[in-house]
């Protein structure tokens, strides 16, 4: 029960699938297995790794989906205190790298610096493991660069001959370069294992001694490595014969045969090593290496094939039942996982074996009725009482451990099930990561083509700035040339302006007089504007009653009122204007003052019109109105058009006025005026419309039958879209009318201009 409870226990610290991270408590009990773990498996004592002990880093490396826990764990330990430890940590680190997470290598990679700092410092030192840390250190560090630089290769260094030709894309040069960095990773093991087992025969180790196995341990992954990195290497040679020139490559043969004999060494002398041969299978090289100028050659080729030999070293159920989750499920952790629970399911059932083999000799100890009893097989009533109690406690124990392994069976279906979901996940990362590698190259065509598209218009922009630098030598010279036909149009235009002063003066004078005279033109219209509208009310008072009467009555008045509007505004405007032509020349400037006088009074003129002009349709509209002949719509829009005539006149006395003059604050309140009252009348037409709405008397549709119904609102219907017809007609005429006015307006400016200039040149 006591093992029970511990399996539980363990369970509780690593199994994933009980929250979807570890929760505080997890978190410590986590990191004090780690800590212990990396203690007892970097320990000071010569001797090699233990497995269970870098099998619990594994799989805390999958728990965590990382290896920094790893390094935190590094300062406790004393690497530069002692030799052992450092050499340990080699080892352990090596393993990491090639079975733990794949997060492990980014851990390695951000504190490669620890390999360098512990390889400086033990190199000095020739006596002991000095100099094999050294060279141990070296091959980690630019292990972990050369995962870096070429991420299509895993931390197993595992590939198919399809990721090795994605990872060199096909492409000559790729593998010329990659080529030569796995010759490098090769003459790292290849100088590690030369550097361990000179040491050893120098000092006549025995492999199976604690000394010997602490030096050959970690030679077991270098093993591994080497085998997958000569492999690879035959297979680039030959892609790279198949696509470069013999001679081109001579230099890779001539390494290659080097590394090839080295290898073959390497593998003969560990497999002499009794060692070695409790652990691993080591492969046998040829003795004649691949012919590269020979093709078919790499049919003949056979890769070396590693084999693990199951671990003789047996461990109990409560130290293996460790569950792990990892998103990235390598196959090596996975395997090691399955083993585990295997181990402990067959240690149970040969528990359960042992307890049947008792329960059957207990069985065999029961006195047989159909035989006659020996003398000295007789046993008393107390030894029979003791075999009955031992059976039952072996029944009860037989229980237990069925219990114990159909839950070891449902727990390894559980593991197979996630293997295979973790493997169709891997899958779609890859597809997932081959498309991204797609999008990458197609962005980086793209950017080409834009390098080229750049340089094209940096050729072409420098033909621009060629031919604009041989304009401006020209312009220099015209300008020159110009600078000097300006000064004497300087002089002429000096007599010119002498002459244009006498003649502005006496233009003054006309143009002064012309716009007296139709500011006075317009006083009379207004006026007789508001003598008409004041006629049209006195009639309409002797002929018409009731509503008729009231409307006339309103509309007369708003009428009278704006008309009185206008000609205030009127006046004001006259006033303004001749506060404007006399302005002295400290004001306005002596040029000013002539300029003003023909742009400036040609619009003044211009807006009044226009307000004389809106007055007199005014006054046309209320007659149609009063008299029946008209709507109340035209009084509204002849009111509107008074508005905007009003704002012109406005904006053309304030041109010239000065800000701060009391006149133009007068004709600016009389312009609010004029707007105000624009604004009653516009009121009084819908008021007036609305009392002669509610005049009309309301239909009577009480009495109407269906028929007669939908007759009346077809009819209705019907004039609804006359109406909606004549708008619309209405709207285009007063658009072209509109633009009549313009176009006449701008014809009469033009033609008054005229005559100014010919009256100029005639002065």
């Amino acid at each position: 029960m006591n093992s029970q409870r511990k399996m539980v226990y363990m369970q509780k610290i690593f199994n994933p699938r009980s929250s979807n991270g570890l929760s505080t408590l997890n978190k410590e009990n986590f990191n004090r297995i780690m800590l212990e773990s990396t203690n007892k498996a970097i320990s000071a004592i010569e001797g090699p790794v233990k497995e269970k002990h870098v099998r619990r880093l594994l799989i805390g490396s999958y728990q965590s989906e990382s290896g920094a826990f790893f390094w935190v764990h590094l300062p406790v330990v004393k690497l530069k205190e002692n030799q052992i430890v450092c050499w340990k940590f080699c080892h352990v680190l090596h393993k990491m790298l090639r079975d733990g997470h794949k997060q492990v290598l980014i851990s390695s990679h951000e504190r490669r610096q620890v390999l360098l700092d512990c390889g400086n410092m033990w190199r000095h030192v020739e006596s002991g493991y000095g100099q094999l840390i050294y060279k141990y250190c070296t091959l980690l560090y630019n292990r972990i660069n050369f995962l870096v630089r070429n991420p299509g290769f895993p931390n197993d260094l595992k590939l198919t001959d399809a990721q090795l030709d994605e990872v060199g894309d096909n492409d000559p040069n790729v593998f010329f370069d990659l080529s030569c960095e796995i010759f490098d990773a090769l003459d790292d093991i290849l100088g590690l294992q030369e550097a361990v087992l000179t040491k050893m025969n120098s000092k006549g180790m025995n492999s199976m001694s604690n000394s010997g196995r602490c030096h050959l341990a970690p030679l077991v992954a270098c093993i591994q490595d080497s085998s997958l990195l000569y492999d690879y290497s035959v297979k680039i040679l030959f892609k790279l014969h198949g696509s470069l020139p013999p001679s081109t490559l001579e230099g890779h043969r001539s390494r290659f045969l080097c590394q090839h004999k080295a290898v073959k060494d390497f593998y003969i002398n560990c497999s002499g090593l009794q060692y070695f041969r409790t652990l691993i299978q080591i492969p046998h090289l040829a003795d004649r290496a691949p012919n590269f100028l020979i093709a078919s050659d790499l049919k003949q080729h056979v890769a070396p094939q590693v084999i693990m030999i199951s671990n003789a070293e047996r461990e109990s159920p409560d130290e293996l039942l460790v569950n792990f989750d990892d998103d990235g499920n390598e196959s090596s952790s996975t395997r090691d996982q399955s083993e585990c629970n295997l181990a402990s399911e067959s240690q149970a059932q040969e528990h359960l074996n042992s307890m049947q083999s008792l329960q059957e000799s207990s069985t065999s100890l029961s006195p047989d009725p159909f035989q006659p009893e020996p003398v000295h097989v007789i046993s008393t009533a107390d030894t029979t009482d003791s075999i009955i109690k031992n059976q039952e406690r072996n029944d009860e124990r037989i229980h237990e451990l069925e219990l114990i392994i159909e839950q070891l069976k449902s727990d390894l279906e559980l593991e197979k099930s996630e293997h295979q979901a973790t493997k169709a996940k891997l899958q779609s990362d890859l597809d997932a990561a081959q498309e991204e590698i797609k999008k990458i190259r197609r962005e980086l065509s793209n950017l080409t083509h834009q390098k080229i598209s750049s340089k094209n218009a940096y050729d072409k922009l420098m033909e621009e700035c060629e031919r604009a630098k041989h304009d401006n030598e020209i312009s220099q010279v015209a300008m020159k040339k110009m600078v000097k036909e300006l000064s004497e149009l300087r002089s002429q235009h000096s007599v010119d302006q002498d002459l244009a002063r006498n003649a502005q003066v006496q233009a003054d004078t006309r143009e002064a007089d012309l716009l007296a005279t139709e500011m006075n033109e317009i006083d009379q219209i207004i006026k007789l504007a508001t003598r008409k509208i004041e006629e049209l009310s006195e009639n309409s008072r002797k002929v018409e009653t009731g509503i008729k009467l009231q409307v006339n009555e309103k509309i007369s008045e708003v009428c009278t009122n704006l008309m009185k509007a206008v000609k205030n505004l009127i006046a004001q405007s006259r006033l303004l204007q001749r506060e404007i032509v006399n302005l002295g020349p400290g004001q306005a400037g002596k040029e000013e003052k002539h300029k003003l006088k023909s742009d400036w009074i040609d619009g003044l003129v211009s807006a009044a019109n226009r307000v004389a002009i809106s007055a007199r349709s005014l006054v046309d509209a209320a007659d149609r109105v009063m008299s029946g002949q008209g709507k109340l719509t035209e009084l509204s829009a002849a009111a509107n058009e008074i508005a905007a005539a009003n704002t012109q006149l406005v904006v053309a006395s304030r041109v010239k006025a000065n800000r701060d003059s009391e006149k133009l604050k007068l004709l600016e309140g009389a312009a609010k005026q004029v707007n105000q009252c624009v604004s009653n009348v516009v009121d009084a037409s819908r008021v007036c419309a609305e009392l002669i709405d509610r005049q009309t008397d309301d239909i009577d549709i009480s009495s109407l039958s269906l028929h007669q119904t939908k007759k009346l609102e077809l009819e209705t219907q019907v004039k609804l879209l006359e109406l909606e017809q004549e708008l619309n007609k209405e709207r285009l005429r007063l658009g072209l009318l509109r633009r009549k006015h313009y176009e006449e307006e701008e014809a009469q400016m033009g033609e008054t201009s005229t005559t100014q200039n010919k009256n100029e040149s005639k002065a």
